[in-house]
């Protein structure tokens, strides 16, 4: 795949689609074959890439800023005023300015799906490649 090109996966029920996302995420190990992002081999998660889960994978005790805030703060990169930029950023690019005090069970579906798909970019450092792989796609704002 080239930078910046959009790829879709599609087979019946239960063919693997999922399986390969997952392990091109570094989620789920392979035996066989290679997986290789930027030239080099993937052997695990990392911050080139993000995975947007079919179903919501929000922690419901957290507001939606703190969701945002999540993988920054365990990625323990950024400092808090980079942080606090970077949650409003993306709070701002999806819409969801006034919900940043809100937790996940306030919002609609769409909303946390869109928040998920949103948060995975600000784990990422600035310029590093848009890796994401999403499971059924249309169902999230990516």
């Amino acid at each position: 795949m080239e930078d910046g090109e959009f790829t879709a996966i599609v087979g019946p029920s239960g063919c693997g689609k999922t399986t390969l996302l997952n392990i091109v995420a570094g989620l789920l190990p392979y035996d066989q074959g290679s997986v290789k992002i930027d030239g080099r081999k993937t052997s695990g998660p990392g911050v080139d890439r993000a995975v947007v889960f079919q179903h919501s994978s929000l922690l419901p005790w957290r507001t939606i800023i703190g969701n945002i805030r999540y993988g920054m703060e365990m990625q323990k990169r950024f400092d808090e005023q980079t942080m606090q930029e970077r949650a409003g950023h993306f709070l701002k690019l999806v819409g969801l300015t006034g919900f940043d005090r809100h937790y996940p069970r306030e919002l609609s579906g769409g909303m946390q799906q869109t928040r998920q798909s949103r948060a995975s970019l600000g784990r990422r450092p600035r310029g590093a490649p848009d890796g994401r792989t999403l499971c059924r796609p249309g169902r999230a704002n990516p």
